[in-house]
């Protein structure tokens, strides 16, 4: 009787825990190897923070986010900070714990995308769809960093269930559920979550649900409803400082391209429209041929209407992402992680029903195999220790190591970006003290005797009247020997 109802629960759950087991194995290799560099050291930085004091009685600390040396950290909603933050409740600031929240968003993914395909299509739609996401690659290694686009797709693909649950049960009340799901979006990610309604409005018109196009509207509201406390609550307490930033710099710059960082070298090529497509090109293999097939079977009417109505809500997705992203001016791979899911699905309706015979028998074969392979693959990375990150730089350990010497020891802001100092805080539990607020005005000036921390990348090197007291590879600590301050601008050399 037990195994007969355990055989009856995998038969059930089968196509969403396979997909589960498979993407989880493959994050784990290498999950606490590397540095918390750049944006996930920022990120983790303030979500320990936030928490750290909130368990010491401030729970306006998770409220109102800050960054460095308490400085208000309005760029971002919190509720990313608050769910990827969680697991430094029992690491600390390691590199592990700021990944785990980051590993349980891409595995909700992989679920998510399971439980849609199971909805429109049916059970074996959803195996492949969670199977294709679970190994695409170019999704998957975002676990290893501290995502916000991770958690804000997650959300997005809950809306899009909660939509083709309204319409598989013709319950239009439903898609009140998906507007507090975009709600939930917003709360990681500014305003940007509001395109899916109208993305899923378009789907529903073509599947026939025209006439709900008034629910869809009231789930906008529900979206508002759901971020709106929040927002208010800034624009209350902070008033023109929460809304320079947030609607100013964040939203309204970065739209226009005017952003800090949005032409940084690593973003090479950004001002081409032709950005995303060679990134997918570039990255997105095997999985592009699939997802090409499945929409030309349906421009070829090929499938009956699940099938039909699956591929329609991808191709509009994935269509209509692309094309927002690609004419914003601030362009980056990780953005394309919203894309992905719907791509999965796409692939999972050709291989499960509209591919040749061949290749379905094929594919069977490969959700058969899937779980024990990664599961091996996994195991033998451990065992014979591949590294996946490259080693942590030598140059903070060298400057954490410098500065205990001397507790009393405390760095000025020289040429140091908001993501280096939240390393200087992770590794010695102080942030430097800046110099500049978080829109370049002048906050305070070092003092004669200060110590003042530069990195060679970050705008600024040492001035007159200034004596190094340590240095390592790019980074250099002075002490101001007389008063004035004067830096010199420098251009960022590159690596």
């Amino acid at each position: 009787m037990m195994a007969g109802g355990t055989s009856a629960l995998w038969a059930r759950w089968r196509h969403a825990l396979l997909p589960a087991a498979v993407v989880l194995v493959l994050c784990l290799p290498g999950i606490g190897q590397g540095a918390l560099a750049t944006d996930t050291a920022w990120y983790t930085a303030i979500a320990w923070q936030a928490w750290r004091d909130a368990l010491d009685g401030q729970i306006g600390a998770l409220w109102t986010l800050r960054g460095v040396a308490d400085q208000h950290y309005f760029n971002k909603p919190p509720l990313a900070f608050w769910l990827n933050g969680l697991p430094l409740l029992a690491t600390g600031p390691t590199v592990m714990g700021a990944r785990l929240g980051s590993v349980l968003a891409c595995v909700l993914c992989v679920l998510a995308v399971a439980r849609l395909g199971r909805l429109l299509s049916g059970r074996e739609v959803g195996l492949a769809a969670g199977l294709v996401l679970a190994t695409t690659w170019e999704f998957v290694r975002h676990s290893h960093a501290f995502s916000l686009d991770l958690w804000m797709t997650l959300f997005l693909l809950l809306a899009c269930c909660a939509a083709a649950a309204a319409h598989v049960a013709n319950r239009p009340r439903a898609l009140l559920i998906a507007g507090a799901w975009v709600g939930a979006a917003m709360m990681v990610k500014p305003l940007v979550p509001l395109l899916a309604l109208p993305m899923l409005a378009a789907w529903l018109c073509v599947v026939g649900r025209a006439r709900w196009l008034g629910w869809v509207g009231l789930a906008a509201v529900a979206a508002v409803l759901v971020a709106a406390p929040w927002h208010l609550a800034m624009w209350a307490q902070h008033g023109e400082a929460f809304v320079a930033q947030y609607f100013g710099r964040e939203i309204i710059d970065r739209a226009a391209g005017d952003a800090p960082g949005a032409a940084a070298v690593f973003n090479t090529g950004s001002d081409s429209v032709l950005y995303y497509p060679r990134e997918i090109v570039r990255a997105y293999w095997p999985w592009l041929a699939t997802v090409v097939f499945a929409f030309v079977a349906l421009c070829r009417g090929e499938g009956g209407r699940p099938l039909r109505g699956a591929l329609w809500l991808a191709l509009i997705w994935c269509a209509a992402w692309f094309v927002l992203l690609s004419v914003f001016p601030d362009k980056r791979p990780r953005y394309l992680l919203v894309v992905y899911p719907l791509g999965a699905l796409a692939s999972g309706v050709w291989l499960a029903r509209l591919a040749p015979a061949r290749v379905r028998e094929a594919w069977r074969g490969v959700e058969r195999w899937a779980a024990p392979v990664a599961a091996a693959v996994c195991i033998a990375l451990v065992a014979i220790g591949v590294r996946v990150h490259r080693p942590p730089h030598p140059q903070w350990s060298a400057l954490a190591a410098w500065l205990a010497e001397d507790p009393e020891r405390r760095l000025h802001v020289g040429g140091l970006a908001p993501q280096r100092s939240a390393q200087v805080f992770l590794d010695t539990g102080r942030w430097p003290i800046p110099t500049r607020g978080s829109s370049g005005e002048t906050t305070a000036l070092p003092p004669a005797g200060a110590l003042i921390i530069y990195h060679r990348r970050d705008g600024l090197a040492r001035g007159e009247h200034e004596t190094v007291v340590f240095q390592r590879d790019d980074l250099i600590v002075t002490r101001l020997d007389r008063e004035p301050w004067s830096p010199r601008a420098v251009a960022d050399p590159g690596e």
